[in-house]
């Protein structure tokens, strides 16, 4: 079950923007995984670790358990791993999707009727990508991210560039948002009535986590301490061009290289797109702008120390 699960995991830590997995697997003295779970004894299986792939593993244990029930097979480990290849993954997939109130099947959407009223196959793989990314549980910043996502996707299928790809994207939406929402709506219980693209595209989106609000797990050895996730409005700013106010969640030990945090958490932004490159660029060769950020930083480390809380710091910082 580990091995037959790893592929599905993999796709979970690279939405989740995990460098590492803290999950492990014990019965006895056997250990899958990272290795740091409770000792278990004789049949007893102990699962360990916070990593986001944890419901995956234990939703699949159960439903690997159910499957061996009352069923007398030559080779059970064989029967489990295929089992797992051609049912739980894919029912575990759809049903995540559906509580994300997404489309669990996006197959049949380039021949839905929406579709036919698009005028060419890249409006109609432009929905059907958006129906996908509205079920995916990778953060998502803002729209021009969206954009970007669909313009990675058309580039893949239909060759060229990302760039080339985006501004087709952005002048495809107003007609493909139409084709959306054609056709009935869909009378919630709430009293509300949502066009199939509202409910299906639009809410599912919404809910989609913005890359500013991550985790706050750390590993036993301190290894990622200082962990910086994303540009964002804390409620009251008029940040100018050279400005950005950044959200940081920050858990500092005694020994932490406070000036190294920051540097890393600057290259954070930047590859997650909350930063422009120049504007980090010029943050990081001004080292009285750094000294500010240190400071803050370092006028909490005492509490933090004493109290190991995780700490949200709202400043507006001139980067």
């Amino acid at each position: 079950m580990w091995w037959e699960t790893r592929t599905v995991r993999a796709v979970i830590h690279r939405h989740a923007l995990r460098d590492g997995c803290d999950l492990s697997l014990r019965s006895g003295s056997t250990v899958l995984g990272a290795g740091r779970g409770v000792p278990g004894t004789g049949a007893d299986l102990v699962v360990a670790g916070d990593c986001p792939c944890r419901d995956y593993v234990i939703d699949v244990l159960a439903g690997a358990d159910r499957f061996l029930a009352g069923r007398k097979l030559s080779n059970p480990a064989g029967a489990v791993r295929r089992h797992i290849r051609m049912r739980l993954s894919g029912d575990w997939i759809r049903d995540r999707r559906a509580a994300a109130g997404a489309q669990t099947r996006i197959d049949r959407i380039r021949r839905g009727g929406r579709a036919r009223l698009l005028p060419d196959e890249f409006h109609r793989a432009l929905l059907e990508y958006l129906v996908d990314e509205a079920g995916l549980p990778a953060p998502l910043n803002g729209e021009e991210h969206l954009l970007r996502r669909l313009a990675e996707r058309a580039a893949a299928e239909f060759g060229g560039s990302t760039d080339e790809w985006l501004e087709k994207a952005r002048s495809a939406m107003p007609a493909v948002s139409r084709a959306g929402r054609s056709g009935p709506r869909f009378h919630m219980s709430d009293g509300r009535s949502l066009t199939w693209w509202d409910r299906y595209v639009d809410e599912p989106l919404g809910r989609r986590p913005h890359p500013g609000v991550l985790s706050l797990d750390t590993p036993d050895d301190g290894a990622r301490i200082f962990h910086v996730v994303a540009g964002a409005d804390c409620g009251s700013t008029n940040a100018g061009p050279d400005e950005t106010v950044v959200r940081a969640l920050v858990l500092l030990p005694a020994d932490h290289d406070l000036v190294e945090g920051v540097r890393r958490t600057v290259h954070d932004l930047v590859g997650l797109e909350a930063v422009p490159a120049g504007v980090a660029a010029r943050f990081l060769s001004d080292p009285q702008r750094m000294d500010v950020v240190v400071e803050v930083l370092r006028s909490l480390a005492a509490d933090i120390r004493a109290s190991r809380p995780s700490v949200a710091v709202c400043r507006t910082v001139g980067t």
